[in-house]
């Protein structure tokens, strides 16, 4: 569904719930048991939802933060191919797709999906950003921080944060054993310097980010020179 980030971020969640009741009612499955708001990634709004009707399971309402104009319906619509795809597929635990719209048209004034957040088929090790938030209080990073949570920490973690992130650390990696490789090593170059070729160059601040990322690889990279 498209959207313009300053609308989101001025309309209130209470009048918000009001237009995904009537989303819901408009498709058919009558009024919600329960309307959340929920954590969103960086790119999507997040409302989760129970739909009586549907054996109450829970579905969530994704909706792009920002609008990318005339391209945002038809990413919507290849983001539905993708998923679709893959379902056919057989993959295991292929989110379902309840509804989607590419247009404007409907109760929410935006496009949007009601399945889960971004869909991409990638890499292993892409897809292992650790989960920062559990140890890491985003409230307490610098006013500069641009929302990428591979980048350093500007402050040490407290005795407790530390707990929670080495407990999480040794219960994954007993499990996977690539998993701190992958976190918080050569993935956490890979993961930046992917996002660059994934979403590409828009805005002064992404040549802010990538300006950064080289002079912060070339500190790591003569680190590795001295340490032989």
């Amino acid at each position: 569904m498209s959207v313009d980030n300053a609308e989101l971020s001025q309309e209130s969640f209470e009048t918000f719930k009001d237009k995904i009741a009537q989303l819901c009612h408009n498709l058919g499955h009558g009024e919600p048991s329960q309307i959340l708001r929920m954590k969103g990634g960086s790119s999507n709004q997040v409302i989760g939802i129970r739909l009586p009707d549907l054996d109450k399971q829970d579905y969530i309402v994704r909706i792009p933060r920002f609008n990318t104009g005339d391209h945002q319906g038809n990413e919507i619509l290849d983001q539905v191919s993708v998923l679709l795809h893959i379902s056919e597929q057989g993959f295991a635990r292929t989110p379902s797709i309840l509804a989607y719209d590419s247009t404007t048209n409907n109760a929410i004034g935006k496009a949007g999906i009601v399945d889960w957040d971004d869909v991409m088929s990638a890499p292993l090790v892409l897809t292992r950003k650790p989960p920062t938030w559990l140890w890491d209080d985003e409230d307490y990073r610098t006013s500069g921080w641009d929302g990428d949570c591979d980048t350093k920490l500007t402050r040490d973690l407290t005795q407790n944060e530390m707990v929670v992130k080495a407990h999480f650390d040794q219960v994954i990696a007993r499990l996977a054993p690539t998993y701190i490789d992958d976190a918080y090593h050569r993935g956490l170059w890979l993961r930046r310097l992917a996002r660059f070729a994934i979403y590409g160059f828009s805005d002064d601040r992404d040549i802010e980010r990538y300006e950064a990322f080289v002079e912060e690889w070339d500190a790591y990279y003569q680190s590795l020179v001295l340490d032989y």
